[in-house]
């Protein structure tokens, strides 16, 4: 059994302390839609040898659950027994001075209330006894407008633009989120300049929606007077023909 594990056996949970965690941060990534995101929580630890570090995690949402699954270390820092309890603390024992940043699945942070509209209480009172800098930046997929009601010694900056909110300081803040629904507009096609132009055609010209066709080649027309001298021409003949006949039989 290692040493670590020994002070972890001997050393009773201890509340972490200004001077031993002088900064503490939460980051908040959700989606109200889904209900799911995750939390980040970095905190700095300056400890002289070694102690139980207890830091609370459940400060958003009334009925969220939280889910430990990794933590990192930066600095001169030996970190043992990280876990997550019911109570929604995550314990750890510390040696050193370094950095702890811990990742967390979070579910049920946000109530839906009426068609595509959340809220969420954040709580920072239980970290005012730290004494540490806070700081939480809760962040949401999607565009909506943002709204929070706040109680206590805290602030807040809204930033819609970014889907973001930042917390800062101890007290209450009750945060409200509406989906903003994007208006579809139907774009048509631009009318070719060629269509708003109205071409009449002239009386003496073919429509211009009509193919011209080429002038019908014409023969020599045949004069009426033409006609009736060939027709007594033939009337003659025929009288000739006629007497001559009745002259060979007599």
């Amino acid at each position: 059994m290692s040493a670590l594990v020994l002070l972890i056996l001997v050393i009773p949970p201890i509340q972490a302390s200004a001077s031993s965690l002088p900064s503490l941060n939460y980051y908040v990534v959700y989606d109200p839609v889904e209900d799911e995101g995750l939390i980040v929580v970095d905190f700095t630890i300056n400890i002289t040898g070694c102690e139980f570090v207890t830091i609370p995690v459940a400060i958003i949402g009334e009925s969220a659950e939280f889910r430990l699954l990794n933590y990192t270390v930066k600095g001169d820092l030996l970190v043992d027994g990280v876990d997550y309890n019911e109570a929604g603390y995550v314990e750890l024992l510390g040696c050193g001075s370094g950095m702890v940043s811990l990742l967390l699945s979070a579910r049920s942070v946000f109530e839906e209330h009426g068609v595509l509209s959340y809220s969420t209480l954040v709580d920072t009172n239980s970290l005012e006894e730290l004494g540490a800098q806070v700081k939480i930046v809760v962040r949401v997929t999607g565009n909506y407008s943002m709204a929070s009601e706040q109680v206590g010694n805290v602030k807040v900056y809204v930033n819609e633009s970014e889907g973001m909110v930042e917390i800062v300081g101890y007290g209450l803040v009750f945060l409200t989120f509406h989906a903003v629904l994007e208006e579809t507009t139907l774009t048509t096609a631009p009318t070719p300049l060629t269509s708003l132009i109205t071409v009449k055609p002239s009386p003496h010209t073919t429509p211009l929606t009509e193919a011209t066709k080429p002038p019908e080649t014409l023969g020599p027309r045949e004069s009426p007077l033409n006609s009736l001298v060939a027709g007594i021409l033939v009337a003659v003949i025929v009288a000739a023909v006629v007497v001559f006949i009745r002259k060979r039989k007599k």
